[in-house]
């Protein structure tokens, strides 16, 4: 949960982009 997914966390589901920090 980076700055990448702030208020997207719940529609992110599986998302490596933000965890590939």
């Amino acid at each position: 949960m980076n700055r990448f997914i702030i208020a997207d966390a719940s529609k992110c589901i599986g998302c490596r982009t933000c965890e590939v920090a």
